[in-house]
């Protein structure tokens, strides 16, 4: 196993966690700057990543690391509407608008299950169509179209509780964390508890953990220019 990593405190985190999972070759850099063997790896795994390097490369880049008919395999957590959290999801979301509107402006619209299905089968034929649809970012490129096929999705959706200071833990480990002001972290975070102790149970939010595969073509993959 090759695995990219470009934070040195990630590498070593990582490299101490794996120490005894065998041949692990750790390689501190980023996607579009590493030079992989052509059609070398049997498959390519990415969660919760592939969103922040430049879909310009991306999807070629992974194309000629895998060998012909190897499998590109791409998981997340994605929000997820329902009757039973809709109401606690819009509270939280409401909290964000008037306290960081910038962020809030472009957070990911929540779909059902069954909208969430129907998006990717609509964009079945473009995996990076498929998944930039999936987290509402612009990493949909159409030349992807020519580099894989056989799209399927494995969903499982999941209610989930916390407690404020749980879901005040966990909102510290999103990227959009870092980009608040100390004011407006303190403002969201005496929100989470306000709504906490208005509803007098854990707050509800539904989330899907999606995975999505795909082959690579079968064919001979030409370089490319």
């Amino acid at each position: 196993m090759t695995a990219l990593e470009p934070g040195d405190q990630l590498v070593r985190v990582a490299a101490e966690n794996l120490k005894d999972a065998g041949d692990v070759e750790f390689v501190q850099a980023r996607l579009e700057d590493v030079q992989l063997p052509r059609e070398s790896c049997e498959a390519v795994f990415s969660a919760s990543a592939i969103h922040w390097v430049d879909p310009d490369l991306s999807w070629r880049k992974i194309a000629d690391a895998l060998a012909p008919n190897g499998t590109l395999a791409l998981i997340q957590y994605f929000g997820l509407r329902e009757q039973r959290s809709v109401d606690d999801q819009e509270a939280l979301l409401a909290a964000l608008r008037r306290h960081a509107p910038g962020i809030a402006a472009t957070w990911p619209t929540y779909c059902d299950l069954d909208c969430m299905i129907a998006g990717v089968q609509e964009r079945r034929r473009n995996v990076a169509d498929a998944w930039g649809w999936l987290g509402s970012c612009d990493i949909g490129r159409d030349y992807a179209a020519g580099l894989f096929e056989d799209l399927q999705l494995a969903a499982m959706p999941t209610l989930v509780e916390h407690t404020a200071g749980e879901l005040g833990a966990l909102l510290g480990t999103m990227s959009f964390w870092a980009r608040l002001s100390p004011d407006q972290r303190d403002a969201l975070v005496n929100e989470t508890h306000a709504l906490h102790e208005r509803l007098g149970r854990p707050i509800r939010a539904s989330t899907v953990a999606v995975l999505v595969t795909a082959r690579r073509l079968g064919q001979p993959i030409p370089s490319a220019p």
